[in-house]
């Protein structure tokens, strides 16, 4: 796969008039840059990393994300993906097999960097490894943002900005989402050489009090190992490796020692409200707008979904902004992306009893149609795309 270059110089993007500047070239705010560009938008993609690069993620996309991307138009399932068919739930050495609702596992260097590229081939200007810095100024025609790259300092202008800047991200300021009280935190790392027996095709999630692992074969047989994690566990075990392999083990998983010295990388705190996801001329999608704990892959659907929806009302921005359209994005965030975290906030917190999570393996298997309608819940996508 052919790596996303800039598109411009700096000077050139700081002396373009710009439609919408989209920072963040994740998949929400790829795909709405690609989707403003396609429908004739000014359209500027800024992401403070170059691509491919890696990202903590389960690397699951299910049925929701899919669609999304069968209605833009994009392969579905994506290239370098496996599909996947079946998912073992572990607590306290019991199990629970079930099929899954059609669902793929993808790395997110080939989902990210596929489309960026998309975004650049419908017209976006990419501009990488480049942070932005949102400038507090008073109502205006324009909203300034300061663009710190490796060649200096750039000021651009755009009617209006995307921000999908991620769990960390500023842009939103004071009114920018706030962690939850006793958040886990993510943790990620790709294991080349793991000796578990795991097949490509299978969604493994041991779960236990101090958090749940997910465990999933790539394409290229590397193993995507992402984690939910209370934070003071972490410190207790002595980093997120330990804890990861001690929940894997206590749960009846397999034994992966080498996760104890492996570079794992964490997120800040996962689970954000966001009063309203939404600012001057600033308009924030996926992660940047509020998260919850995902548990089998949601979170990249939901993204996918944001990054949709934002387009028609950036689009109206771009026309005439008005602050109405500020409310009217959290409406509409809210119908297509909080509606559908509020099934994975009960989940979170019934995975914090193992107790209870074993009871609910117990039933699942006398009655194994319960858990199946839980599954399409979570996953089933939208009956009419917007």
């Amino acid at each position: 796969m052919n790596r996303p270059r800039d598109t411009l110089t700096p000077a050139a993007a700081g002396a373009t008039p710009w439609d919408v500047v989209v920072v963040g070239a994740g998949p929400a705010g790829a795909l709405a840059a690609r989707g403003l560009a396609r429908r004739g938008a000014r359209v500027l993609l800024v992401d403070r990393a170059r691509f491919p690069r890696a990202k903590v993620c389960g690397a699951c996309l299910g049925p929701r994300g899919l669609a999304v991307l069968a209605d833009e138009g994009l392969p579905a399932p994506p290239a370098a993906s496996v599909p996947l068919a079946a998912m073992r739930l572990l607590c306290a050495g019991r199990a629970l097999d079930l099929p899954l609702p059609p669902m793929v596992a993808v790395a997110r260097e080939d989902l990210d960097t596929a489309l960026v590229a998309a975004a650049a081939d419908a017209g976006a200007e990419l501009l990488l490894g480049t942070r932005a810095e949102a400038l507090a100024e008073p109502d205006g025609p324009c909203r300034t943002l300061l663009l710190h790259g490796p060649t200096g300092e750039t000021r651009v202008a755009a009617r209006v900005v995307v921000a999908a800047d991620g769990l960390a991200g500023r842009l939103l300021g004071g009114a920018a989402p706030r962690a939850t009280p006793r958040s886990r935190v993510g943790a990620g790392v790709l294991l080349a050489d793991a000796p578990t027996s795991l097949p490509a095709g299978r969604l493994l999630m041991a779960t236990g009090r101090a958090g749940y692992v997910g465990l999933v074969r790539l394409v290229d047989g590397r193993l995507d190992v992402a984690a939910a994690l209370d934070p003071r566990a972490v410190a207790r075990a002595g980093g997120a490796g330990r804890l990861m392999a001690e929940v894997l083990e206590q749960a009846g998983g397999p034994r992966l020692p080498e996760l104890a010295t492996a570079e794992v990388r964490l997120t800040p705190p996962l689970t954000r409200r966001a009063a309203r996801p939404a600012g001057h001329r600033l308009l924030a999608v996926g992660d940047a707008a509020g998260f919850v704990e995902p548990f089998t892959g949601e979170g990249l659907s939901w993204a996918l979904l944001s990054g949709r929806a934002v387009v028609p009302l950036a689009l109206d921005g771009v026309r005439r902004w008005d602050e109405r359209l500020a409310r009217a994005w959290g409406q509409s965030h809210r119908a297509e992306v909080a509606r559908h975290q509020r099934l994975c906030r009960v989940l979170a917190a019934w995975l914090r009893h193992p107790l209870l999570v074993r009871a609910g393996l117990a039933l699942a298997a006398r009655r194994p149609n319960l858990a199946l309608s839980l599954l399409a819940r979570l996953g089933a996508p939208p009956a009419v795309a917007p």
